[in-house]
């Protein structure tokens, strides 16, 4: 009997380029390539249903294939924001585990990597109606329970401590539980030190083609004078302190020109963004000065909590892994504190709606020699954020698994 690695997805869209895609099935795909440990290594995505049946009429098949990934998908009535969805999800959890246990028969043993609350959910559903096959699951949190599905209604909001029952469960009954921010972790142990919670940093860059030599690379870096932000415009990317950043930073640095990589937007303020599709974006990326990450619009004690302990922006990891600085909102505290300790960005905060920086700093923005400096601490500081390293550490998870458990 065979034994498969498969990465589970729950509920969420199955663009290509989206963070499913960028954070999760491309990890699969690399891993399938040096895998040694499973006889197989493949992707379920478990759509809602309008989604399943689009992307059946699309590809006229179940299955999709990307690269060397093969994705198997499945229908579901769960849409993750939904209050019903919670509230009903053992039976429509139950109701796809049916379907899917069909096509793990020939396994004996089976590792879900699970990327969502649902989807280690739906681990847990298989599991129980899988007696002769060993599952193992492991639960990788985006971050601890969103607190967008508090903010989304109302009732949302009196079932929130029914959602952090079930996050603490999901924890208990997972075999390796991931977080992607230490804070959030420590927070977390606060009020469960019995659990075991390990760090993994959201996932960057493979290595560019054709990376130059540093000074050969910055110099053209320098040149160009270029910074800008990269990612979705909205209430958590705050388009009004996007534009105030720029701004700044455009004025203090001599000639220099902003860009923004957005796909629904045609700019901000003075600031013209355009699309660029995801393989294109690192080496947009690395050409650049900075990058920004400007904090959110949202206030209240659910939306500090989530940027105080909850958020490590995967765009941050994403430049870090490029060796590229990040001018980061201090409100964004773990990403912040990161910036700091390893000196390899700017942290600025924002004063009756103006950016402050360290007066030191901002003397510095038009010296060679600071930013060099900036670019080369990034580079030793963003090892960490590389997919290569992410990769390494998952499969080391995987092999401890087959020892321990």
């Amino acid at each position: 009997m065979k034994s498969a690695l498969i990465y589970l997805n729950v509920g969420e869209s199955a663009k290509t380029g989206s963070l499913v895609y960028s954070q999760q099935y491309e990890n699969a795909r690399l891993i399938k390539e040096k895998n040694t440990e499973f006889d197989d290594v493949f992707a379920i995505s478990v759509l809602p249903v309008k989604e399943f049946l689009k992307n059946n009429l699309k590809n006229k098949s179940s299955v999709i294939q990307w690269k060397n990934l093969t994705i198997h998908t499945y229908s579901t009535w769960i849409k993750i924001f939904k209050l019903s969805s919670f509230i009903f999800k053992d039976y429509l959890l139950n109701q796809s585990a049916k379907k899917i246990i069909k096509d793990l028969n020939s396994y004996s043993r089976v590792v879900f990597h699970c990327r969502s609350y649902y989807a280690a959910a739906q681990a847990l559903a298989i599991k129980t109606i899988a007696p002769n096959i060993k599952v193992n699951i492991i639960f990788d949190m985006r971050s601890f329970l969103p607190e967008e599905i508090a903010m989304k209604s109302r009732q949302n909001k009196f079932f929130y401590l029914d959602y952090k029952a079930w996050e603490k469960e999901l924890i208990i009954q997972s075999d390796i539980t991931f977080a992607t921010t230490q804070r959030g972790i420590n927070i977390f142990k606060m009020t469960a030190p019995a659990l075991t919670l390990t760090y993994l940093p959201n996932c960057g860059f493979e290595v560019i083609d054709k990376q130059e030599d540093l000074f050969e690379r910055f110099d053209s870096i320098w040149k160009q004078q270029t910074f800008g932000y990269v990612g979705s415009v909205g209430p958590w990317y705050a388009p009004e302190k996007i534009e105030l950043a720029l701004d700044f930073f455009k004025l203090k640095i001599n000639n220099s020109t902003t860009f923004i990589l957005n796909k629904k937007i045609k700019n901000i303020g003075q600031h013209p963004a355009e699309y660029k599709p995801w393989k294109e974006v690192p080496n947009k990326i690395a050409g650049s000065l900075f990058t920004l990450i400007p904090g959110s619009s949202k206030s209240g004690y659910l939306s500090e909590l989530k940027v105080t302990m909850n958020f490590f922006s995967t765009k941050a990891a994403e430049s870090l892994s490029l060796g590229i600085p990040l001018v980061v909102n201090r409100d964004i505290t773990e990403v912040a504190e990161f910036i700091e300790s390893n000196n390899c960005g700017i942290v600025f905060d924002i004063i009756d709606n103006k950016i402050v920086i360290a007066k030191e700093v901002e003397e510095q923005l038009n010296n060679k020699e600071f930013w060099q400096s900036l670019h080369k601490n990034t580079l030793i500081a963003g090892q960490k954020f590389k997919r290569q390293e992410i990769i390494k550490l998952l499969m080391s998870s995987y092999a401890s698994l087959s020892k321990t458990k």
